[in-house]
């Protein structure tokens, strides 16, 4: 045989055999590269998964939430069966009046926002007087339902007192407006004569229209500057 024929017919072989093997391993090589990248991407992805599952949640003032009952009166003609209070309807005006702010200091305790919020008319503020009554440049208001329900949320809720009671109120009446000043205690603090509120009646129904609250002087000597009293730092009245 001649050497040109043998020396192919030894390499030949060996080349074909060899080759094919060598591109395998290459792509078994990229293949293998594509399963780590792969699987470090799941990785990342449940490890950041973890994180955010352990990650604490904001804290949250839990408000008790609210049946809404259709077609339920406002005012006075809503506490029977909101506040459970009965013979609402035989009631003198007066008897009336003051079942209605009892039924604001109960929803406040039980923090019930539909039902408080009921209690209002739909031009209704709250006023803090801030101990300085006879200064009224300071004051801090509240106007319209939506501020309103804001301060309950956001002011009164986080803080709630166990109880709220009425201990002195003076109401005057003069036909479908009615106003009344008295001493409240809330929880452990009382405040003198401090409580101004003011009342309106549609259609035979009172109404809340105006809160104003903080109205007692500071004593002399008391530490607490009223300046500094705003929505961050309510006083316990309201």
């Amino acid at each position: 045989m001649p050497l040109q024929s043998t020396l192919r017919a030894h390499f030949t072989p060996h080349f074909t055999r060899h080759a094919p093997r060598q591109l395998t391993a290459r792509r078994q090589t990229r293949a293998t590269w594509r399963n780590l990248a792969l699987w470090s991407i799941v990785l990342s992805a449940c490890w950041g998964l973890a994180a955010c599952s352990s990650a604490p949640a904001t804290p949250t003032v839990n408000v008790p939430e609210t049946i809404v009952l259709e077609n339920t009166p406002g005012g006075t003609c809503g506490i029977a069966q909101t506040a459970g209070i009965t013979g609402i309807g035989e009631m003198d005006d007066e008897a009336q009046i003051r079942a209605l702010i009892a039924a604001e200091g109960q929803f406040v305790v039980a923090r019930e926002i539909g039902p408080l919020m009921a209690l209002w008319a739909e031009d209704s503020q709250i006023i803090n007087a801030k101990n300085t009554p006879d200064d009224q440049r300071d004051d801090q208001i509240w106007r319209g339902t939506d501020a309103i329900r804001h301060r309950y949320l956001n002011v009164v809720f986080p803080s709630a007192p166990e109880t709220v009671t009425a201990v002195t109120l003076q109401l005057t009446l003069e036909g479908d407006r009615a106003h009344g000043q008295g001493t409240t205690q809330i929880g452990g603090e009382v405040s003198p004569n401090g409580d101004l509120w003011e009342l309106e009646r549609v259609d035979d129904c009172w109404y809340l229209v105006r809160l104003t609250y903080n109205l007692e002087p500071l004593q002399a000597g008391n530490a607490q500057d009223a300046s500094t009293q705003d929505e961050a730092q309510p006083q316990a009245t309201f």
